[in-house]
């Protein structure tokens, strides 16, 4: 199976994982999505905004349907509510509930009602009626133990759905997974930058700079590094996080993370930022030697690949021009702070353009991961797993 489901309910996930996650365990792969966290709180009024958005009133079969879903297919969204629930039903001991279902009932109960409105089987009209409605009711409940009821009446809704509806799990992974390459391959092709590698071996090359290009492509690329690609990947290499004293030493079950007395926390090994204190750079400030970690992690996940996700309209424009100023408070090598400067220009000037000018949007998105790019080389030719 294709390790893509991070991304391919990425923008649901996003929607709903806020500030109450706790960790249980250190593997980088699900920690590192606290850099995604932290920056939706450097979105704090983006995200305000939103909490701002309108109810949705009564079930309108003809005005109810979202101009950009979430979700293609009934079934890829009925299992991620599933997962979702069986997520949050699980931390609710820690407090998640309380914080995350404004957005979990928002995004289930108009999703629910998009596709009751294209639904034509009246037993399926139904059902979806009553996730709606039932959504949202979670979303206005403040007792944790009454939601955890309701998630599991929604989760029984959802099983009576996949009988109706005659869909599984496969079915709705394998749908979207078949977009989700075809969107990919699609992506590689067009960039003149990069070229697949047929033999991994040659990246043990020291002249020879790989990464992988997305984790469920399972393909190895090559770049060459300018002038200024070396010098930050030069940075990269030598850069060390700063001594922890005794009293910070890591608790037990978190060998991998460094954590420091101020409240961030770094992976020992890549040196990336692992948690900021209450996920949040304003409450607690890093220390000088603490902020090249953060430059990396922030480098890299403004500068992801796959554009088709993270950097699709002038809404998403704004958010990474925004963050691309907050990035700047952190920086202090000129190769950095150029690239900052060239990025936001080059964002900038997509969103100034009249309408959604995909050439400028694509130009925009390849500046952004000229560093990014660099970071990726770094993590996998040094066998670090940072992948978010």
């Amino acid at each position: 199976m294709l390790k893509k489901s991070s991304l391919l309910y990425s923008a649901f996930i996003l929607s709903i994982v806020l500030t109450g996650c706790s960790f249980t365990q250190s593997d980088q792969t699900t920690e590192m999505n606290d850099t995604d966290t932290i920056e939706q709180n450097i979105e704090t009024n983006e995200i305000e905004e939103a909490s701002a958005t309108p109810e949705v009133p009564s079930i309108d079969r003809q005005y109810h349907t979202l101009t950009e879903p979430d979700f293609k297919y009934i079934s890829e969204y009925l299992f991620s509510i599933k997962d979702q629930i069986k997520y949050i039903s699980k931390d609710s001991v820690n407090g998640f509930a309380n914080h995350s279902l404004h957005g979990f009932g928002y995004q289930t109960k108009v999703h629910a009602r998009h596709f009751a409105a294209q639904e034509e089987n009246p037993e399926a009209v139904e059902r979806l009626d009553k996730m709606a409605m039932l959504a949202d009711s979670i979303h206005r409940e403040e007792n944790t133990e009454n939601v955890i009821d309701m998630m599991y009446e929604l989760n029984s809704l959802i099983d009576e759905l996949t009988v109706i509806l005659n869909v599984n799990r496969n079915t709705a992974t394998e749908l979207a997974e078949e977009e989700y390459l075809q969107q990919l391959h699609t992506e590689l092709q067009s960039r003149y930058d990069l070229t697949v590698v047929d033999d991994p071996s040659i990246c043990a090359n020291e002249e020879v700079f790989c990464f992988k290009y997305e984790d469920s492509l399972n393909t190895i690329v090559q770049m060459t590094f300018d002038n200024a690609q070396m010098e930050f990947y030069n940075l990269l290499l030598n850069y060390q996080l700063p001594e922890v004293p005794k009293e910070g030493d890591e608790p037990e079950g978190y060998s991998g993370i460094v954590f420091y007395e101020n409240g961030y926390s770094f992976y020992k090994e890549s040196k990336t930022l692992f948690r900021a204190p209450d996920y949040s750079f304003d409450k607690v400030k890093p220390t000088e030697d603490q902020m090249f970690g953060i430059v990396i992690s922030l480098a890299h996940s403004y500068g992801r690949n796959f554009y088709i996700d993270f950097f699709r309209t002038k809404v998403d424009a704004t958010r990474t021009f925004n963050g691309m100023a907050y990035l700047k408070e952190f920086a202090r090598d000129k190769v950095v702070l150029d690239w900052i400067e060239e990025s936001s220009e080059a964002i900038q000037r997509y969103m100034n353009a009249e309408d959604e000018d995909e050439t400028l949007r694509i130009e925009a998105w390849k500046q952004l991961n000229y560093l990014g790019n660099v970071v990726d080389v770094y993590m996998y030719e040094n066998n670090f797993n940072f992948y978010y």
